[in-house]
């Protein structure tokens, strides 16, 4: 949610909702609530995003306000479409969406811009087996701006009990990690696939003074591709890389055969193919100069991760 300033005390008020794509409820109109009383925001925009996150839609709902004049306001819409399965929340597709923000109108301390998250709320990207979310959070203004992971919100403002940080879902030896003066969120090997509750709070300050906030509340999309999760019994007994003047090969040394993906550090799949006994040629000409780690799988629900760069 965010605002901008207009014209005197006037500003346009925006609700910007994901869901998932095939989430049955797509409202043209929802209430914004400004200072506890309602009002009518139309969807000017929607837009489907198959590659982004689990699959997203965004929309975008918009109404413009006229405030009293000098004063600090509260503003909040709600959005019945949480998802359901989000770990550690049960039954979580029964708590509404609530998404707040804060504007201070000061004439002493000049016109006010909300921040705004430039990148997409499902947005991340993979570096091996490490989940990145940044928001990107841009003031028009040039406010000094610090975050911080606050708890969900469900309808009329209820607390979810959802954890505000997900250490007790990392693997030992990885690490979750919140920076509050970026806003980005750092997690390195999940332990669990599935979707994840974070909450991340902007606040703006002005000369010392804060003058406003904006919240985003999204889930983490975490799949068992992308993250390099391993499931299952380990092929690594049998399959290993080998490097020579001639390529890179894939060695199977088992009688069974497997199949493989070939994914660079943001979990796109470059090649797939089968392991037959004995070796298979890696095709490397495609690929970019970089890391890239490869999954192999056996049909008895084993699977392995090895790595290697391309000079």
């Amino acid at each position: 949610m965010r605002y901008s300033h207009e014209l005197g005390s006037t500003y346009r008020i925006e609700a910007l909702v994901w869901t998932e794509m095939t989430d049955p409820i797509d409202l043209p109109e929802i209430e914004i609530f400004i200072s506890g009383a309602p009002m009518l925001a139309i969807r000017t925009d929607v837009i489907d995003y198959p590659s982004v996150g689990c699959g997203s839609r965004f929309s975008r709902y918009v109404v413009f306000h006229t405030f009293p004049g000098p004063g600090v306001f509260d503003m909040y819409f709600e959005y019945p479409a949480r998802p359901p399965g989000v770990v550690g929340v049960a039954l979580s597709e029964d708590y509404a969406f609530h998404v707040d923000c804060h504007l201070v109108i000061n004439p002493i301390l000049g016109d006010n811009n909300s921040v705004e998250f430039t990148a997409p709320q499902p947005a991340s990207t993979w570096v091996w087996s490490t989940l990145v979310h940044d928001p990107l959070a841009v003031d028009p203004d040039g406010d000094s701006l610090t975050f911080e992971l606050v708890e969900p919100l469900g309808s009329n403002g209820q607390i979810i009990p959802a954890p505000v940080g997900l250490g007790q879902y990392t693997t030992v030896g990885g690490y979750f990690w919140f920076d509050p003066t970026t806003g980005r969120v750092t997690w390195n090997s999940p332990s669990l696939t599935g979707l994840y509750s974070v909450v991340i709070r902007c606040y703006e300050w002005r000369n010392g003074q804060l003058v406003g906030w904006a919240t985003r509340d999204m889930s983490l999309c975490v799949g068992q591709l992308q993250s390099g999760i391993m499931e299952g019994r380990s092929t690594g007994e049998f399959i290993r890389l080998e490097r020579s003047n001639s390529g890179m090969f894939l060695v199977n040394g088992s009688t069974r055969s497997f199949t493989y993906s070939v994914l660079n550090t943001q979990g796109q799949c470059t090649q797939t193919g089968a392991i037959p006994p004995g070796r298979v040629p890696i095709e490397l000409e495609g690929l970019s100069a970089g890391p890239y780690f490869i999954r192999a799988y056996g049909q008895r629900g084993e699977a392995t991760t090895l790595r290697f760069t391309k000079p």
